[in-house]
């Protein structure tokens, strides 16, 4: 049994941005619109509730720029790991 065993380099800015990406796309779950309802059910009895309650559709707007955003920059981060290291495996 051979215990040397020869493996291409991985570029350390391709994991970084991988790693980056993931983080992006679990913000993105947390900060997707549908899951205001689960918020304020979590939430109920506190003061973050009630303004929430108060202010729904912009909360919803400001949740829906949020969601894009991270969705957006975690794709692109996962595809440009790819292109650098493509025989990573991302997903």
């Amino acid at each position: 049994m051979n215990i040397l065993v020869k493996q291409k380099p991985t570029s350390a800015g391709a994991e970084r941005r991988t790693f980056r990406g993931y983080l992006l796309l679990a913000g993105a779950a947390l900060t997707c619109p549908c899951h205001l309802p689960v918020f304020l059910i979590l939430l109920a009895g506190t003061g973050v509730a009630g303004f929430l309650t108060q202010n729904f559709w912009t909360a919803f707007l400001v949740l829906t720029a949020v969601f894009v955003f991270f969705l957006r920059s975690g794709l692109k981060t996962l595809k440009t790991a790819r292109q650098e290291n493509p025989e990573q495996k991302t997903g």
